[in-house]
C-alpha cells in the first residue's frame, strides 16, 4: 500500500434521522428529482459549491476551497473541457450556517441544475446536508467535504478527499507520545464538529489506557465566545497538560492561542488541519505562533517536490497570482480533480446518475504522487497524514 493511499476498514456509525426538511418545502422542479435526467445545460457542465465565504467562523477556509475548485476548472477547460463542453463553478455563501447551507443547496440545485457538488465545509454542515435528504432525492454527487468527522463518513452521495479525524487525532497523541508528552488537554468547540474531535481524542487516549488530562470547551454564540473562552484558559491552565490539542477554527482559535500563551509558553498547542497557519502567525504574532504543530491531510503546499502540487502551484500562478498556496486552496484543487476524472469517466453525456455511478466503483486514481481510492462503504479517499509546525520565522516547516 502507498503512504498516500487511504484504506478504511468499515463504516463507523449510521446515519442520524431525518431533519424533517423535506422536498416539498425547498419546491425543487421534477428535473432536479430525477436523477437520471438531470444534468447541466448542452453548453456547460455546471459544479455547485456551497461552503462559507464570509463570516468569521474560518471564512477563508470556504475561500480556499472555491479557488482550488476554479483552478481545477480553469485547467481542464483550457485543455478543451470534458469532451468539448466546458465547465462552470456556481457558489452560494452558507457563512458557515447550518441551516443556510441545507436551504442554499435547495436553491443551487433549483436554478442552477448543476451535475454535482464540490467543496463543502463543516461538520455540522455536512451533516444538516445530509439529514436534509436533498442529495439522494436529487441523485447529485457531492466530492469533498472540510470535515473528517466519523459521523460522515459513508454517507450516501458524499466522496471524501481528507483524512477522517479519528486519524488525524491518533497521529498527533502518537508524535506526543514519541516525545514523551502524556498530559494530554482539549480546547474545542461546543458543536458537532468540536465533539468529534473530542470523540477521536478520547478514543486515541483510551487505545493508551490514558484520558485527557482537562477538557474545556466553548461557546461560538457571539456573545458567549470570549467569557467561554477565558474559562477554558483558566481551566486548561489549572490542569497543567504538556500539551493541548485544539479543535476550532477561526478567530476562536487565535483568541485562545493569545489568552493562553500570556499564561503559559511551555505548554505546547497542536491544531487539527482546519485552520491554516498562515492566518494563525498573521493574528497572534511570530513569537506566540512559534512552535504550535498543526496535523495536515494533503501534501505540503509550499514547495514542488510532489507533482499534483507543482500542477496546483503552476495553476495558482497563472489564474491567481496574488494568492499564496495554502492547504485549502490545495484541497479544492484536489477534489476538483477527484470529480473531473469522474465526469470524464461518466462518457460523452454525464448525468448525475452516471457520475454518481462512476464514483461507486472509481479505482484508484494516480493525481501526480497522491493517490485517492475511495473506499466502498466510507466513500474515503485518503489516509495521508503527517505533522508540521511554525518555526521562529512564523514559516511552516515539517
Amino acid at each position: 500500500m502507498r503512504d498516500t493511499t487511504s484504506r478504511m476498514t468499515r463504516r463507523q456509525v449510521a446515519l442520524a434521522a431525518a431533519l424533517g426538511m423535506g422536498m416539498g418545502i425547498w419546491g425543487l422542479p421534477a428535473q432536479a428529482q430525477s436523477p437520471a435526467k438531470a444534468s447541466s445545460s448542452p453548453g456547460e457542465l455546471v459544479i455547485g459549491q456551497v461552503a462559507s465565504m464570509t463570516g468569521n467562523n474560518g471564512a477563508d477556509l470556504g475561500q480556499g476551497l472555491q479557488l482550488g475548485l476554479r483552478l481545477a476548472l480553469a485547467q481542464t477547460n483550457a485543455a478543451g473541457g470534458v469532451n468539448g463542453r466546458k465547465l462552470r463553478l456556481a457558489v452560494r455563501d452558507d457563512q458557515y450556517l447550518p441551516a443556510e447551507t441545507v436551504r442554499l443547496t435547495a436553491e443551487l440545485l433549483e436554478q442552477e441544475k448543476p451535475i454535482a457538488l464540490a467543496g463543502y465545509r463543516g461538520t455540522a454542515n455536512t451533516l444538516a446536508l445530509i439529514k436534509s435528504g436533498l442529495l439522494t432525492q436529487a441523485g447529485i454527487p457531492l466530492v469533498g467535504t472540510l470535515t473528517g468527522a466519523q459521523e460522515v463518513q459513508g454517507a450516501d452521495n458524499i466522496f471524501h478527499v481528507r483524512t477522517s479525524y479519528r486519524e488525524e487525532i491518533t497521529q498527533i497523541v502518537n508524535q506526543l507520545g514519541r516525545m514523551s508528552i502524556e498530559r494530554i488537554g482539549l480546547f474545542y468547540v461546543d458543536d458537532a464538529f468540536g465533539q468529534a474531535g473530542r470523540d477521536a481524542l478520547e478514543k486515541a487516549l483510551i487505545a493508551q489506557n490514558r484520558k485527557p488530562v482537562a477538557i474545556a470547551a466553548y461557546d461560538k454564540a457571539a456573545d458567549k465566545v470570549i467569557p467561554t473562552i477565558d474559562a477554558a484558559v483558566a481551566t486548561l491552565q489549572a490542569a497543567q497538560p504538556q500539551a493541548i490539542v485544539m479543535v476550532a477554527v477561526g478567530e476562536p482559535v487565535y483568541e485562545f492561542i493569545k489568552r493562553f500563551r500570556i499564561k503559559s509558553q511551555s505548554t505546547r498547542l497542536v491544531s487539527l488541519s482546519v485552520v491554516d497557519p498562515a492566518a494563525v502567525t498573521r493574528k497572534v504574532g511570530k513569537e506566540m505562533a512559534h512552535g504550535i504543530g498543526f496535523s495536515q491531510v494533503f501534501p505540503f503546499p509550499y514547495t514542488d517536490s510532489v507533482r499534483v502540487v507543482r500542477a496546483y502551484r503552476q495553476q495558482l500562478a497563472t489564474q491567481a497570482p496574488e494568492a499564496t498556496p495554502n492547504y485549502f486552496s490545495l484541497e479544492g484543487y484536489i477534489s476538483g480533480l477527484v470529480l473531473l476524472e469522474a465526469i470524464k469517466r461518466a462518457g460523452a453525456n454525464p448525468t448525475r446518475e452516471k457520475v454518481l455511478d462512476v464514483l461507486l466503483r472509481l479505482p484508484e486514481v494516480d493525481l501526480g504522487g497522491f493517490f485517492i481510492k475511495l473506499h466502498p462503504t466510507s466513500h474515503n479517499g485518503s489516509r495521508f497524514s503527517e505533522l508540521t509546525v511554525i518555526g521562529r520565522d512564523g514559516r511552516l516547516t515539517r
